[in-house]
């Protein structure tokens, strides 16, 4: 990937977005950034050849902008509990499935 995942990073919080990660396509130009609204927590996505601070803001802003009214706004720090949650019980449920395996 010609852009290192840092620069994509802080390309995305230079922009006011939450790092999420990226989705990786066929060819490089076809992956995408993935990002998520601070205020909203709605994730948006850019091409990885349009990544830039500016372009990220602007999407969060359009974004926030059509959306920001129509879903709950649910705080950052519950989503990752959530995920925190959700990871601890798909690791229990693989070591489960393993025991099962070897019984």
């Amino acid at each position: 990937m010609k852009s290192s995942l840092n620069t994509l990073q802080r390309h995305v919080l230079a922009g006011g977005g939450i790092w999420l990660g990226v989705q990786t396509g066929v060819e490089e130009t076809s992956s995408l950034v993935l990002f998520a609204s601070p205020t909203t927590n709605i994730t948006s996505a850019l091409p990885i050849t349009e990544c830039t601070a500016e372009n990220v803001h602007a999407k969060i802003v359009s974004s926030d902008k059509a959306f920001g009214n129509r879903y709950h706004k649910i705080p950052r720090k519950t989503i990752d509990k959530i995920v925190e949650c959700l990871r601890a019980a798909i690791t229990e449920l693989e070591s489960f499935i393993e025991e099962k395996k070897n019984v």
